[in-house]
């Protein structure tokens, strides 16, 4: 049975949705197939609690899965600034994130975030997170590629039938997308490695990247 942790802080407003959906093969992958399917996960979601995730995810293994909701509770600017800070507190990351349990992670989902986060943000929140991460841990995340322009908020994802990923906008703005490089996003990684990409229909790169190392293990220079 799965058991979600959730950190709390005062959400965002909405406003009109638009709904659509495209396939995210790793994504089905990832949440059909773990690798050991009786040991227990510790899961990281960095988006929305979605009972669709938390029913996929522990209808293939236990796990304990942690709820962040990074941007509706005001993380990313946050993450901005601290990673622009001099000074650097990197333990106050841990204000945005459900307070961690002892298990180290075995799997974070990281959505379309990072299109969201400098690569210094982004870079700094990695190794954060590499604090708890398993061997084998894994990190999915969808980066805009090929298309110039992005919304201009991170959207909602919830897996659908069939391989799909339902994805919910709350603006039809645009803005301009950094369209990271893989080189980018894997230099963000750190010790992370490159595990699988695949260029998708929508125009984004669906990544996945898995710990080698054992937890703690520092970013080499």
């Amino acid at each position: 049975m799965a058991s979600a942790a959730v950190a709390f802080a005062t959400p965002a407003k909405k406003a009109i949705e638009t709904v659509s959906a495209f396939k995210a093969p790793l994504l089905d992958r990832v949440l059909a197939h773990p690798e050991d399917p009786e040991r227990r996960n510790v899961v990281l979601d960095l988006g929305a609690a979605s009972q669709a995730t938390l029913d996929r995810l522990s209808s293939s293994r236990p796990c304990r899965i942690e709820i962040a909701d990074l941007f509706n509770f005001g993380g990313l600017p946050e993450l901005e600034r601290i990673a622009s800070s001099e000074e650097q507190n990197f333990d106050s990351i841990g204000q945005f994130l459900p307070p961690a349990s002892d298990e180290p992670l075995d799997l974070v989902f990281f959505w379309d975030l990072p299109n969201y986060l400098s690569l210094q943000a982004l870079t700094l929140f990695i190794d954060y997170l590499s604090r708890r991460a398993a061997p084998g841990c894994r990190v999915h995340m969808l980066v805009a590629y090929s298309k110039r322009e992005m919304p201009e908020m991170p959207a909602r994802y919830v897996p659908g039938l069939d391989g799909n990923l339902i994805q919910t906008l709350v603006s039809n703005e645009l803005v301009q997308a950094p369209r990271y490089s893989p080189e980018d996003i894997g230099t963000a990684l750190g010790n992370f490695r490159y595990e699988r990409g695949v260029l998708l229909a929508n125009g984004m790169q669906e990544f996945v990247y898995a710990w080698p190392g054992v937890p703690g293990a520092k970013r080499p220079y």
